[in-house]
């Protein structure tokens, strides 16, 4: 996972990102859709959970989501239901300045310098930074619209694929897209387990995770 290391309690197949950012205004929003999410079956004695149990699992995991959140404007927190598989959908708005912080996710907004500026004590130029990183098992794809630049490096050690994407003027999006890939390297397929737990797909509508 690359995207927004929520409380890691969930996997998922899929993750989206989708950013788009104004620097003249100063404002920035996303959208992160995981797809196929999926968690611990089974309590810390090893018993597997009812159908409240885990309503109130994904309960946390939105609630988590939320707190990384905080001081955004969220639109939406909810977990979509597709032919028996969960998916987390997040949609969020926040001044640049919300990007400073940590707040989980591989945004950040910097500050672009020459030596000369640095040297004289200058603050420099706004810039977001987004580094995106995924296993060699993993699927990467990544695409932007406006005035990114772009950095492509390898990690010898580990295979990873890493790209550094920045953008200090304008208006800039950016859509990336990992997959999960089996040993065959074709894409790993949803699992509809929510079906398979007696009263679980009544739960999750009751509990109001859908909306």
């Amino acid at each position: 996972m690359f995207l927004f290391a929520l409380l890691g309690c969930f996997e998922s197949t899929n993750e989206k990102l989708d950013l788009r950012f104004d620097m003249a205004r100063k404002t920035g929003s996303f959208d992160a859709v995981y797809t196929d999410v999926s968690i611990k079956m089974e309590d810390e004695a090893g018993v597997a959970l009812t159908a409240e149990g885990l309503v109130a699992k994904l309960v946390e995991e939105r609630q988590a989501a939320l707190e990384k959140l905080a001081g955004a404007t969220v639109g939406t927190a909810r977990y979509t239901l597709q032919d028996g598989a969960l998916d987390l959908v997040l949609h969020a708005e926040a001044p640049l300045s919300w990007f400073v912080g940590d707040h989980g996710e591989s945004v950040r907004l910097a500050a672009r310098l020459s030596l000369a500026e640095h040297a004289k004590g200058k603050t420099g130029k706004p810039a977001v930074v987004v580094w995106l990183q995924a296993a060699a098992k993993d699927g990467l794809e990544v695409s932007g619209k406006g005035p990114w630049s772009l950095l492509k490096f390898a990690e010898p050690a580990s295979s990873d694929e890493v790209q550094l994407w920045t953008l200090e003027r304008g208006r800039g999006e950016l859509h990336a897209h990992t997959v999960d890939l089996g040993e065959d390297g074709k894409p790993v397929q949803a699992v509809p387990w929510v079906p398979t737990v007696p009263g679980l797909t009544a739960a999750i509508e009751t509990a109001g995770l859908l909306k």
